[in-house]
């Protein structure tokens, strides 16, 4: 589960285990956390579910929205599925729905599956539903044939409760976020002022004038770090300083469609990420998972 909270996400969960109760007060089934039992059941449950609910997500909504607002709901289902399976068997602490008084009683490496499969699921398939409702069919399809394959029904419920708090919890926690969309903007005329010729957004609906996506998008609340400005860069250089004019001529000697200068190996990194990001790092997560074997 954790290769797919990957850097789209922003750091949206926090790698944190949460640390073990005293052994002499751990008798019942309340958080065990880290402990080996703990740890052989998670190890021991396949990524596969939660692969096929990312792949849904990405045929979904891939390419078909500006990639800020695509991010965000990248963001908000994983942490859903997060949460879930960290409410089946505590190991890292969660995004919005508490596992500190999990019990984990009754669960097994014989039906971790039959639990963990249908939390991840209904988490997924009620994030899916809520926040790109066009994705609807297709979310509940894959939600009937995961669950199908289920003979345990009362894990199966109790996994399906887990998922459906879980998703419950992150909408509650995102509720007062502001809507990503389009605005109206000046732009600049003076040179090294930001302007555009040319709409950023191909819509069925009428385009405000200058329209720019989500320029506020620095002010939402973030999901992983403590601001949006945390890691702000530098300011640009002066336009007249010799760093601004030496890096103004490599662009066109390197970015020009078939520049002599520049080598095969910087075309192939340039093609890379003309791609959309949040597209390819969900993609290249995915192999990560299957090539690495990171169930858990």
């Amino acid at each position: 589960m954790g290769g797919l909270i990957i850097l789209v996400s922003l750091g949206s969960c926090e790698k944190d285990e949460i640390e073990s109760l005293d052994p002499a007060a751990a008798g019942s089934a309340t958080i065990k956390g880290v402990d080996n039992f703990n740890n052989g059941m998670i190890n021991s449950y396949s990524s596969e579910v939660v692969l096929q609910w990312n792949e849904l997500l990405s045929r979904s909504i891939d390419n078909r929205m500006p990639q800020p607002a695509e991010v965000k709901i990248y963001a908000m289902v994983t942490l859903a599925i997060h949460d879930a399976l960290n409410n089946v068997v505590p190991k890292y602490k969660t995004y919005a729905l508490s596992n500190l008084d999990v019990d984990v009683s009754g669960i097994t490496k014989k039906n971790i599956h039959a639990v963990a499969d249908a939390a991840v699921s209904q988490a997924a398939r009620d994030m899916i539903v809520s926040l790109f409702p066009q994705a609807t069919s297709a979310a509940d399809a894959l939600l009937d044939t995961i669950l199908s394959g289920t003979e345990d029904e009362a894990m199966e419920a109790r996994g399906a409760d887990i998922g459906s708090r879980a998703a419950a919890a992150v909408l509650a926690k995102r509720a007062a976020d502001f809507p990503i969309t389009f605005a109206s903007s000046t732009l600049g005329t003076a040179p090294g002022e930001y302007k555009a010729n040319y709409e950023p957004w191909v819509s069925r609906f009428p385009m405000l004038q200058n329209p720019v996506f989500a320029p506020n998008l620095g002010s939402l609340t973030p999901f992983g770090i403590e601001s949006g400005d945390q890691f702000r860069n530098e300011a640009p250089y002066p336009l007249n300083s010799a760093e601004y004019i030496a890096d103004y001529n490599e662009v066109k000697a390197l970015g020009c469609t078939d520049c002599p200068l520049r080598t095969a190996e910087q075309t192939q990194i340039g093609a890379f990420w003309v791609e959309n990001t949040s597209s390819s790092m969900n993609r290249l997560a995915r192999a990560l998972i299957v090539q690495r074997k990171l169930d858990g």
